[in-house]
């Protein structure tokens, strides 16, 4: 039997920082350590953690002046004696088995059990239910299934994982603590890079909550461009020491993919060069590889798209007033016929 350290970070969550709580202290599994790295929070996270504390004694919890995600998970690293470490985001939730689970499967060669998730909404409903792992239920070379990783959350997300705590200390693996938007994708791209033993489960343990992504604002897409472009000066870095050409292809490519989604928001009076000229280094980098998948075909059109529409000056105005017009005019009243005719033919 494995002992697990379960790291949370915890930064103004109080709404959902209980439901969080409550689905780690409820595990049918007991040997646990729950660590809650309360990141300089200035609501009542802290005042709940303690209360939950108060009744229960594998809960540790760790205060530190606001540093970030990042900072917040080295932490809980620091202070983890776990054989495994399991990292759960403050506003999410683990199945009450969770642990068990991943324990029946853990063995002595097991370097990171993967396991599956749902998606939900600010309330906790389903949207996508249980991201799926492209092989289920056996130990794996996970290289093979690299792209198809990717495309679900598994390797852009460190939840729904269980990391053995020797591996990570033997080849020193932490989160780069400026990165606050890609942290996820550096981490796992730096231990599967030193070709760890995964055993990927079916189960479904992990419980992810999302918001709406129309609440970012302008300035939060302008910083989350610019750490996807710190993004991929570490994960250039990471490479040249950790050759691997599939691996980087798809790590680059994912990230290529998140610029294309972000520039619609940003001021482009500001940022159009800085735009054009990155996203042509990313594009002729991924181009160097020969690997031609439909994900990277769909990125380059978008990118490509983009690119004219913001030479051409009519870029806001496409997103702003022609898209939108064509998509109410168009296409949902098209989609609408076609359910209708097809609820007809039944």
């Amino acid at each position: 039997m494995a002992k697990f350290s379960i790291i949370i970070p915890v930064y103004n969550v109080e709404k959902y920082l209980s439901d969080c709580m409550n689905s780690l202290i409820n595990q049918t599994y007991g040997d646990i350590e729950i660590i809650c790295v309360n990141d300089g929070s200035e609501d009542n996270s802290l005042g709940i953690l303690e209360s939950f504390a108060q009744n229960d004694g594998r809960i540790k919890i760790i205060n530190q002046e606001n540093k970030g995600v990042s900072a917040a998970r080295n932490t809980g690293l620091e202070n983890a004696t776990g054989e495994y470490v399991l990292f759960v985001d403050s506003d999410d939730w683990l199945e009450i088995n969770a642990c068990e689970k991943i324990n029946s499967v853990i063995a002595p060669d097991i370097d990171i059990v993967f396991c599956n998730g749902n998606t939900r909404n600010a309330n906790g409903s389903v949207v996508v239910l249980q991201e799926n792992n492209p092989v289920l239920d056996k130990k794996n070379n996970f290289f093979e299934y690299i792209e198809e990783c990717f495309k679900s959350l598994n390797l852009r997300s460190v939840w729904g994982k269980a990391y053995s705590r020797e591996y990570l200390k033997k080849n020193n693996i932490k989160f780069l603590e400026d990165l606050w938007f890609g942290e996820d994708t550096y981490f796992l791209m730096c231990n599967m890079c030193k070709n760890p033993q995964i055993y990927v489960m079916e189960d479904c343990l992990y419980n992810y909550r999302i918001y709406a992504q129309n609440s970012l604002s302008k300035v939060d897409c302008v910083k989350r461009y610019q750490q996807q472009l710190l993004l991929l000066q570490r994960l250039e870095d990471l490479f040249n020491q950790n050759p691997n050409s599939l691996l980087e292809f798809c790590a680059i490519n994912d990230t290529f993919r998140i610029l294309t989604y972000f520039c619609k928001n940003i001021p482009f009076t500001n940022y159009k060069k800085t735009y054009l000229a990155s996203m042509k280094s990313v594009y002729e980098k991924l181009k160097s590889y020969n690997i031609s998948t439909a994900e990277f075909r769909k990125n380059v059109r978008v990118y490509k798209r983009n690119t004219f529409l913001i030479k051409t000056n009519i870029f806001e105005l496409y997103w702003k007033i022609i898209r939108p017009t064509v998509k109410h005019l168009i296409v949902l009243p098209y989609r609408k016929i076609k359910r209708l005719v097809r609820g007809n033919k039944q």
